[in-house]
């Protein structure tokens, strides 16, 4: 099993890897999440997280067992709830932390979903609601679960799946909570179940267009149906900006419409990838875990951060809201604004070499290499590669495809206090 995500968050909302150990805990013993509390349960599983830094749950992990959860936003006809009850990413965390399988998992997240409503702002600089979809698997099974409200549908997939801002089911679900269908022909959105189609039904049109998903489910999809998938091609995938990334002189920065990987350039393109994980799940049962742990995977170097041989590096340094170029996520994206001003030097001089530190960690887990040395090294490669460039050409003129793009990211840099470190 390979899954792959990126997180598009808002531009500045530091994005931070996180491993909380397993642990036992006392009857009657409550949890904080992010908005309310609920019941805690005898037993959490160890997790590996990426996830916004003020939010308790996370964008997308893996847990111990090599369960892999990742979820979106959908915009739909119901609305969001905005009151605060469980946020999505609290689900998700949930969800890995309470389940050993990926059908655990995701009875889990139902059964929570139920009883807690999900709800609540999900945004960092300014407020938004949703309703969520989920991708849930290990190596044996996976399943894609859409949730509006309370109500609930699932899929067992068996073959390459995406999620991008859309539902995903249509009438293929093999599960659905009555609810779904009873809103739905009160609607007359549909007659009874065998008429259900949740994507038609429920779908906010102008939202969902706004967010190109369609466009962007078919370019992810398109990627990982080749032949001989390898983890270095679902990595390639979340870098991808789609048939522009083959343009002469292109930059993200200044055209990012139906793009994978996700850059702020303004009001019609709010979002950034701000963090990014790919996952390795073998026959064996042995699990692997790569994540940038920083912003705009298509300048970023994914490293080999956690399975049952390694932990993330003892010199990682999580971040806040502040910049702090002690912190990873701030370092690197200091780097990767460079890189977006000087995008045609970084694609000529660098991605040759992060192709090879990336293609290298992978043949070493194959291998059965896989080892807390192989984390450090990707590390102290990546950081290298990042630093040399950084040298190179801060401070330089930016390459003439990137002009449109200064003012928006000299902006960002002087809200967050970021230009004042670079200086």
């Amino acid at each position: 099993m390979l899954f792959g995500k990126n997180s598009d968050r808002d531009p500045d909302e530091v994005q931070n890897l996180e491993i909380i150990p397993a642990l036992d805990h006392q009857a009657g013993e409550m949890l904080k999440c992010t908005y309310i509390e609920i019941p805690q349960v005898d037993h959490t599983h160890e997790v590996f997280l990426s996830k916004p830094y003020w939010i308790w749950g996370a964008e997308m992990g893996v847990n111990e067992h090599g369960v892999c959860i990742g979820n979106e936003a959908i915009f739909t006809r119901v609305k969001p709830v905005k009151e605060k009850r469980l946020l999505g990413m609290d689900l998700l965390r949930l969800g890995l932390e309470r389940g050993k399988t990926a059908k655990e998992s995701l009875d889990v997240i139902v059964d929570l979903l139920v009883k807690h409503g999900q709800g609540g702002n999900h945004g960092h600089s300014h407020k938004v609601f949703y309703n969520n979809e989920y991708l849930i698997a290990d190596r044996k099974e996976a399943y894609v679960l859409v949730a509006i409200d309370r109500m609930w549908a699932w899929k067992r997939i068996t073959a390459a799946w995406t999620i991008s801002n859309v539902i995903s089911l249509t009438n293929d679900f093999d599960a659905v909570s009555d609810d779904m269908v009873g809103h739905a022909v009160s609607k007359k959105w549909a007659t009874g179940k065998d008429s259900l189609d949740l994507k038609r039904a429920y779908t906010a049109g102008f939202m969902t267009g706004m967010a190109v998903s369609d466009d962007r489910a078919a370019c992810t999809l398109a990627a990982i149906k080749k032949e001989g998938l390898q983890p270095t091609d679902v990595m390639d995938a979340l870098k991808s900006h789609g048939v522009k990334d083959a343009l002469p002189g292109y930059n993200p920065v200044t055209n990012n419409r139906i793009s994978v990987c996700a850059h702020a350039t303004g009001i019609t393109s709010p979002s950034q990838s701000t963090g990014s994980i790919v996952a390795w799940c073998l026959p064996s049962g042995d699990f692997h875990v790569f994540a940038t742990g920083s912003s705009t995977p298509c300048v970023s170097t994914f490293k080999y951060v956690y399975s049952k041989h390694a932990r993330l590096p003892a010199a990682y340094k999580p971040g806040g809201k502040k910049p702090d170029l002690g912190a990873y996520w701030w370092r690197c994206e200091r780097a990767n604004h460079v890189a977006m001003l000087h995008y045609q030097a970084f694609k000529d001089e660098m991605i040759p070499v992060r192709r090879q530190i990336e293609q290298y960690m992978a043949a070493k887990v194959l291998q059965g290499k896989a080892s807390q040395e192989l984390a450090d090294e990707s590390f102290t490669r990546a950081n290298a590669l990042m630093n040399e460039f950084t040298k190179k050409h801060e401070g330089g003129p930016p390459e003439i495809a990137a002009k449109k793009g200064v003012k928006y990211l000299r902006k960002l840099d002087s809200q967050t206090g970021l230009l004042e470190m670079r200086v």
